[in-house]
């Protein structure tokens, strides 16, 4: 797989040599350095890193140049370059977020991530991480949420919680299972290794160490398989198997060498040292040790050099010279104190930096997030009172129309037609009028919705920003908007409810599909009937009805709607401007009788 993929590195090289393309050859570069970094530990990239960034702005490829940022981060981490490292990594998080690259900044806050736990910073770590997952699920990074999971286990499995740790571990490896991504298999196989050493697991932890070696053997990844060596040596130590840990970590220290991390190769020794006095080779442990110690101190390496002291001591003592022993632990106790001290202000720095950058970058979001939640909401109030004042209208000519037709049915000579002319207007006005009806609910919750996104946004500013906002507001005319709205909107369902009752009148009225012999209710036409005739009927005109519970009549419903028409009709006619109708129903076991009566 190593092999082949610089097999195609060397043709995209040869390709763009060809082609004299300056941008092809700068991600080529970044491409052969990072091979290069991963088999013997160059630098190249990191040399010439401000070379290819000036050639890739220069051909404004700003996803490479993020790509590039992030390369060269990962690369500093991995030598322990933690500030150029920090540096690199907020550089390509802010060209991520120029660019709208989710996988870009998710892949920054991890790096971050990794920063602050080897600093010794594990709940920033977290806090970096998860926002990191965040980002990933939004954006769908599938390869980008296995890495953040597998981040958040290591960062547990230190904190002491191992169950939650694998659990991580185990849902970021079967991501990588499903998506085929063997760097992630690896990674999550190294990092179940090391849990399940601490869960004292140890057959499992050598077959996800193996497994990992196999992946990173065939990848040629040498700085993977450095680390999980190392690890493997340790598990093999824990089961007595002294000469197949000391072969471990003998080739895992030869990686490392090509790395020139000092700070790892001092730890891997110290490591060796430890396996060789357990095996009872106390000057060669204490030898390497000192070496190991010496290699540290050069490399500022504050933890190395306190766990180097402690394996010193331990050395020391097992070959009877408590002497020096004793030495050893003070000077692991003296580093100890002097880096907690200066831990502390770091942590205090790193804590308001990562505040100072978090306010920022949120300040900034929730200013352009108000700017276009104003804008929609503004665009969508505009909509909304267009959309109301054509309804209205359409409610008004409609009401006009049926006001027309139902003067036209009031005074129509023969009653026939008018049947048919109701029945007709009532099937062509129940459409549009219900239509109305439904629409206006809905329209109502879009707009407190509407209102709602605005008050939220305006909430959580801060004063001097909501009294902008309210400023702007005001002078878009946003609450006279408002109130036109919510009188059109009563307007519209006051409107609608009186055409639904006349048109279920007329329709009532009509029964032109009801002209044969049927079980009747004479009220329901009685009113329909007074609805109709509401228009023509006086103010001062009082009718009262006294029906009570009438049963079912057998009839035409057509014709007796007439008959009912032209009595009642007559006596408004009667009464004149002021007077009184009442309409009496009585039955008993084989009629029914309706009295109408006026004071005419």
């Amino acid at each position: 797989q190593s092999a082949r993929t610089d097999e195609l590195v060397a043709a995209s090289r040869r390709f763009a040599e060809r082609k004299r393309d300056s941008r092809l050859l700068a991600i080529v570069r970044m491409l052969e350095a990072n091979s290069d970094f991963k088999n013997d530990g160059s630098t190249s990239l990191i040399e010439h890193y401000a070379e290819t960034d000036a050639e890739l702005k220069s051909a404004d490829d700003r996803l490479w140049q993020l790509r590039l940022s992030l390369l060269a981060g990962d690369i500093n981490l991995a030598r322990g370059e933690f500030t150029e490292a920090r540096a690199l990594y907020d550089e390509s998080r802010a060209r991520a977020q120029a660019i709208g690259s989710g996988n870009g900044e998710a892949s920054s806050l991890s790096g971050l991530a990794s920063i602050e736990q080897r600093l010794g910073n594990p709940l920033i770590a977290l806090e970096l991480l998860h926002q990191a997952e965040a980002i990933c699920e939004r954006v769908s990074d599938r390869r980008g949420l296995g890495r953040c999971l597998g981040g958040v286990g290591a960062i547990h499995n230190e904190m002491g919680d191992h169950t939650l740790a694998l659990d991580y571990f185990e849902r970021a490896l079967a991501i990588g299972e499903e998506i085929q991504r063997d760097d992630l298999i690896a990674s999550c196989a190294t990092n179940i290794g090391n849990v399940c050493r601490r869960l004292k697991r140890l057959d499992r932890a050598v077959e996800s160490y193996e497994r990992a070696i196999a992946i990173r053997r065939g990848s040629g990844d040498r700085l993977g398989l450095a680390t999980t060596l190392a690890n493997l040596a340790s598990v093999q130590n824990d089961r007595g198997q002294r000469d197949d840990a000391l072969a471990s970590i003998e080739e895992a220290l030869k990686l490392r060498q090509a790395f020139g991390n000092g700070q790892f190769v001092a730890l891997i020794m110290s490591n060796k040292g430890a396996l060789l006095r357990e095996m009872g080779r106390t000057d060669e442990a204490i030898a390497i040790q000192t070496e190991a110690l010496t290699i540290a101190c050069e490399n500022d390496g504050p933890l190395s050099q306190t766990g180097i002291h402690d394996e010193l001591a331990t050395s020391y003592e097992a070959d009877g010279r408590p002497e020096l022993a004793l030495h050893h632990l003070r000077e692991s106790h003296r580093i100890k104190s002097e880096w907690r001290s200066a831990d502390v202000q770091r942590r205090v720095s790193t804590i308001e930096s990562v505040r100072q950058v978090e306010l920022a970058r949120k300040e900034a979001e929730i200013e352009r997030l108000r700017t276009v939640e104003l804008v929609e909401a503004h665009e969508a109030l505009q909509s909304a009172h267009r959309s109301l004042e054509d309804a209205h209208a359409q409610l008004e000519q409609t009401h006009r129309e049926l006001k027309h037709a139902q003067s036209q049915l009031v005074h129509a000579e023969k009653m026939a037609s008018l049947g048919q002319l109701t029945a007709g207007i009532a099937h062509e006005i129940n459409n549009p009028v219900n239509f109305i009806r439904n629409s206006t609910s809905p329209l109502r919750r879009d707009l407190d919705e509407v209102r709602a996104i605005v008050t939220r946004a305006l909430a959580d500013e801060p004063p001097d920003l909501r009294e902008r906002v309210e400023s702007r507001m005001v002078a878009m005319d946003i609450d006279e908007v408002r109130a036109e709205i919510d009188a059109l909107l009563r307007g519209i369902e006051d409107g609608a409810s009186r055409t639904a009752e006349i048109v279920k009148g007329l329709r009532t009225f009509a029964r032109l599909d009801e002209d044969v012999t049927k079980l009747v209710d004479l009220r329901e036409g009685i009113d329909s009937t007074l609805v109709l005739l509401r228009p023509r009927t006086p103010t001062d005109v009082q009718v009262t009805m006294r029906l009570d519970s009438l049963p079912l009549v057998e009839c035409r419903p057509g014709q007796i709607n007439q008959v009912l028409m032209n009595i009642i009709a007559n006596a408004l006619d009667a009464v004149g401007e002021k007077g009184e109708v009442t309409i009496t129903g009585y039955h008993d076991d084989s009629r029914v009788e309706i009295e109408i009566a006026d004071t005419g």
